[in-house]
């Protein structure tokens, strides 16, 4: 068995059709989801993925330099005033990814139009690449290979709740990545994922899978019992069901943040005000969580 690893970079799950973005701007991605397993909830908490190649294991990157190149032939009107006024489109990418707010500073008369504009470039560059090195591949895939597609990270969770020029970044900053995994050639990796996943599930999966052929399966099992995820770190906690997102921490002036998941994908409206009980039920599960931290 080899593993192939494709790691994307500064892509959100949400800007996916197959995560139920409306704008059908992944074909590639969308089609590599029908023959796998993609997971609804793979959340990354405050860092980026980075999984160690074993001699079975070779890995791919796919990154902002690469959707430039590949969203080359763009006919969006932007690309060109940018080339025109002597810009490079990867220096604006950086921008946006690194800084959202700091793009007041390239267009300060229209923003959220250039902030758009950028997405969009960025999401069907990086499907285009993806979908290049998906096609070079295929001849090298044997039964029972696998191909597993992931984000490294994000974009930078921001307030939008906040002027263009007032957007601050949200820390703790809990992102929510695309994970795919396909098993070449068998039917046992189609389907949906929907329980909460963290970095160390996939580690755990890819260790697995290098010894035992049946590793899927079980490893679909084991997280599939689990009805939460418990993130720790730096004195902050995080509990991820598949309903709320809660995030409290040791020190008492940290105020307690919630999340309503099914309403608010993108963790941006705090309502632990409305729903104190839910707080105080996440609590106790965090206060009776005894293992060890799933980063």
């Amino acid at each position: 068995m080899t593993i192939y690893l494709i790691a994307i970079d500064r892509l959100p799950a949400l800007s996916l059709g197959c995560y139920g973005c409306w704008q059908h701007a992944t074909p590639n991605l969308d089609a590599q989801a029908t023959r796998s397993l993609a997971c609804d909830n793979f959340i990354v908490w405050a860092e980026s993925v980075h999984l160690a190649a074993g001699s079975e294991v070779h890995q791919f990157e796919i990154t902002a330099e690469h959707a430039a190149e590949f969203s080359g032939d763009s006919d969006d009107s932007w690309v060109e005033e940018v080339a025109e006024a002597g810009l490079d489109p990867v220096e604006l990418l950086n921008e946006f990814l690194l800084n959202p707010a700091g793009l007041d500073a390239w267009d300060p008369a229209s923003p959220l139009a250039l902030r758009l504009s950028l997405h969009e470039y960025l999401v069907e560059g990086i499907d285009r690449a993806f979908g290049e090195l998906r096609d070079e591949l295929q001849d090298q895939l044997r039964p029972g290979d696998v191909v597993v597609v992931y984000g490294r990270t994000g974009e930078l969770s921001v307030d939008r709740s906040l002027s263009s020029g007032e957007q601050r970044l949200v820390h703790p900053e809990t992102q929510h990545l695309p994970l795919m995994i396909e098993l070449v050639g068998t039917q046992e990796s189609h389907g949906r994922l929907h329980e909460p996943l963290g970095v160390g599930d996939l580690q755990d999966l890819l260790n697995s899978m290098s010894e035992d052929s049946n590793a899927l399966a079980q490893w679909k099992q084991r997280v599939g019992e689990r009805q939460q995820l418990i993130l720790k770190q730096d004195g902050i906690c995080m509990i991820r069901t598949t309903e709320w997102l809660c995030v409290v921490g040791d020190d008492e002036e940290f105020e307690p943040q919630l999340f309503h998941l099914p309403e608010d994908p993108w963790g941006l409206l705090n309502v632990a005000p409305q729903y104190p009980h839910i707080v105080l039920e996440l609590c106790v599960c965090l206060a009776a969580d005894d293992g060890p931290a799933s980063l």
